[in-house]
């Protein structure tokens, strides 16, 4: 295993975005753009031609991830709900290991419990890219809110946090 590793080699014009980044992976995209992998978040560098924004993510905004090889794509969802799909143009086995990586890294508690249909509610405690460290719950499914359920939510993140010594 070595000892360090090499950093990816970005575009000039993508490198320029990103001072004081240091990317540990790297890749450009299928239309444009590149994902660009530090320890502390996830940088999502679009195609200059489409006039969207660069958009950074801690990794404790990551709820799931999902490589899917035979697209080549990463598939994510944020703990907001949204959804980001993302095809990698060429092979790059280091970006879906990074983003496994940190994902686990920033998890530092998980209560969950099972509802009807194969649904489950989730709560985590995680820490963000500066050390802090904060609770979550979410929804994994297609689970309807019900106040059931939003009891239960309530109750994990309380449990969640009492694990770690956190407040309420």
């Amino acid at each position: 295993m070595p000892l360090f590793r090499r950093q990816p080699r970005l575009a000039a014009s993508i490198a320029t975005q990103l001072v004081g980044v240091s990317p540990i992976a790297a890749a450009p995209l299928v239309g444009g753009g590149w994902v660009v992998l530090s320890a502390a978040e996830w940088i999502h560098v679009p195609d200059s031609e489409s006039g969207a924004a660069l958009t950074r993510h801690g990794w404790h905004e990551v709820d799931n991830a999902q490589w899917v090889t035979d697209q080549n794509s990463l598939v994510v969802r944020w703990i907001n709900g949204e959804t980001l799909a993302l095809r990698l143009d060429g092979e790059n086995e280091r970006v879906p290991q990074v983003v496994r990586e940190r994902v686990e890294a920033s998890i530092v508690h998980v209560v969950q419990r099972d509802l009807p249909g194969g649904n489950k509610v989730r709560a985590v405690v995680r820490r963000e890219g500066q050390g802090d460290v904060s609770s979550q719950v979410s929804v994994v499914g297609t689970a309807a809110v019900t106040a059931y359920v939003a009891e239960l939510a309530v109750a994990l993140e309380a449990e969640a946090r009492a694990a770690v010594g956190l407040a309420e």
